[in-house]
C-alpha cells in the first residue's frame, strides 16, 4: 500500500468515484497509487501548457467600412459574419439580394462591404 496525498479535490475514475478533498491523505495498492500520480501529473502538465494558436482570423470591424455604422455591423455580427471569408461565404449563398435583405444595407453599403471583403 502507498500513501497519495491529493492537492486538489479529486473524484474520478481511479479511486471508485469516491471523493477526496485537497489535504486528504489516502492508502491505495501501489498500482492504481501509481496510476494516480500519473493521471496527476498528466493533469498538471495540460494545465501547464500553452493554448495552441487559433487559426481563425480576428474578428472584423465593420465600421472600418465606409458607410458601415454600429447598426449595420451589429446586424453583420448577428448572423454570424466576423470575417471577411465569412462574408464571402454568404455572398456565395446568399448573393447580392440576401446582403440587402440586412436591415439598414442599401446597394452601397453592399457595394462597399464586397469590395472590403474582395482586397487582400
Amino acid at each position: 500500500m502507498t500513501d497519495v496525498r491529493f492537492l486538489q479535490d479529486y473524484r474520478g475514475e481511479l479511486t471508485g468515484e469516491q471523493y477526496y478533498t485537497a489535504g486528504t491523505v489516502a492508502a491505495f495498492p501501489d498500482g492504481q497509487a501509481a496510476a494516480l500520480v500519473d493521471a496527476g501529473r498528466a493533469a498538471w502538465a495540460t494545465q501547464q501548457a500553452e493554448p495552441e494558436p487559433a487559426d481563425t482570423p480576428p474578428a472584423v470591424d465593420w465600421t472600418e467600412v465606409r458607410g458601415v455604422g454600429p447598426q449595420i455591423a451589429g446586424a453583420l455580427e448577428y448572423l454570424g459574419l466576423t470575417s471577411k471569408a465569412d462574408l464571402l461565404g454568404y455572398l456565395a449563398e446568399h448573393g447580392m439580394e440576401g446582403l440587402t435583405d440586412i436591415p439598414a444595407v442599401g446597394q452601397k453599403q453592399a457595394l462597399a462591404l464586397v469590395a472590403y471583403a474582395e482586397e487582400g
